[in-house]
C-alpha cells in the first residue's frame, strides 16, 4: 500500500507494487477451475478498493489489477464479468451458500476439466443426490519429480542447538510432521509427572520447540502467559531462570489428517496436564 501524508494530516493510501515485482499471478491458461481464476482475480478488485482512500486513487490501483491480469492472460472482457459481479448484492448469495453447506455432503474429485465436473454436477442433480461437488487439485510435476540426491539427510547447523539439546540426539531438530512431546525437566515434576504437553507440528521440530522454550522462559509477557508452558513456570517455578525441557518424538505422520488423527489418540491416552480440556474435545472428531 502507497501511502502519501497531506498538508492537512489526512492520509491518501492507493495499491503499491514494487518496481523490481513481475507481473505474475494464477495464468489465464493455467490447469484450474475457472472459478478459482475468477474468485483470485475477484480478490485483487476486492483488496485494490480496500487500500485505496478515494475514487480516483480506486480507479488508479484498478488500472494496476487491469495491467497484472491481462499480463496474465485475462482478456478485457472476462475481466468486466468479474468486475459486474462484485457489483452485485453477496448477502443473499452468502445466505444461501451456508444454508446449502449446512444440508449436504461434499464430494471431493480431482480437477480435470470444468466441463467433467459441469457433467457430475449434472448428474447429480438429475439424480436428486444431495451432494455438493468440489474439486481437489491434481498432482503437481514436483509428485512425479525425486530429489537428485535422496539419501542426504537435512543437518542442524547450530552449535549447542536447544532442540538436539532436549532429544538427546544432534541433528533430529529438522524432523518434520510429528507428534511430540515436551516435559518440564525439574526433578519434582518428573517424579510427579507434572508439566507435560503433547502437541503435533508439521514444521520442522526445532522451530516447534523454540516457541515453547521461549513461552517457558518468559512466563509473564504478554504474548506468552496464556500458553501450556507459560501457565506452568507461572504456577510451579516463578523464580527459574532458565526453563529446563526435555523433548521426545512420539510419532511421524503423513499427512495433517494423519497428524491430527494420531495426535488426538496420543492426547486421550496419555492426559497430559498442560493440555486443556477444549483442545481435548477439538481433537475428539478427529477420531469419530
Amino acid at each position: 500500500m502507497e501511502v502519501k501524508i497531506n498538508q492537512d494530516g489526512s492520509l491518501d493510501t492507493r495499491l503499491f507494487r514494487k518496481p523490481q515485482k513481475k507481473l505474475l499471478t494464477l495464468h489465464a491458461s493455467s490447469h484450474h477451475p475457472l472459478s478459482v481464476k475468477e474468485h483470485t482475480a475477484a480478490n485483487m478488485y476486492d483488496t485494490a478498493d480496500n487500500v485505496s482512500s478515494n475514487t480516483v486513487n480506486k480507479q488508479y490501483s484498478e488500472r494496476m489489477v487491469d495491467e497484472l491480469l491481462i499480463n496474465n492472460g485475462y482478456n478485457n472482457r472476462v475481466l468486466q464479468q468479474i468486475k459486474d459481479r462484485r457489483k452485485r448484492n453477496r448477502s443473499y448469495r452468502k445466505r444461501r451458500v451456508n444454508r446449502v453447506l449446512n444440508t449436504v455432503t461434499s464430494l471431493k474429485i480431482p480437477f480435470l476439466s470444468d466441463k467433467c465436473t459441469a457433467k457430475i454436477k449434472e448428474a447429480a442433480k438429475s439424480l436428486q443426490i444431495p451432494i455438493r461437488v468440489v474439486t481437489t487439485p491434481g498432482k503437481k510435476l514436483r509428485d512425479f519429480l525425486t530429489s537428485s540426491r535422496p539419501r542426504d539427510k537435512k543437518k542442524c547447523s547450530t552449535n549447542n542447538c536447544r532442540t538436539c539439546l532436549a532429544l538427546g540426539e544432534k541433528g533430529k531438530c529438522t524432523i518434520q510432521n510429528v507428534v511430540y512431546e515436551v516435559r518440564c525437566g525439574y526433578t519434582e515434576c518428573l517424579q510427579s509427572g507434572v508439566g507435560i504437553y503433547n502437541g503435533e507440528t508439521y514444521r520442522p521440530i526445532g522451530e516447534r520447540f523454540i516457541e515453547h522454550y521461549r513461552s517457558a522462559n518468559n512466563p509473564t509477557a504478554k504474548s506468552y502467559r496464556d500458553m501450556p508452558l507459560a501457565k506452568h513456570y507461572n504456577s510451579h517455578h516463578p523464580a527459574s531462570e532458565h526453563p529446563r525441557l526435555e523433548l521426545k518424538i512420539l510419532q511421524h505422520a503423513s499427512t495433517t489428517t494423519d497428524r491430527k488423527i494420531k495426535e488426538a489418540r496420543v492426547i486421550l491416552k496419555n492426559k497430559p496436564d498442560l493440555n486443556n480440556r477444549e483442545e481435548q474435545s477439538e481433537l475428539r472428531k478427529y477420531l469419530m
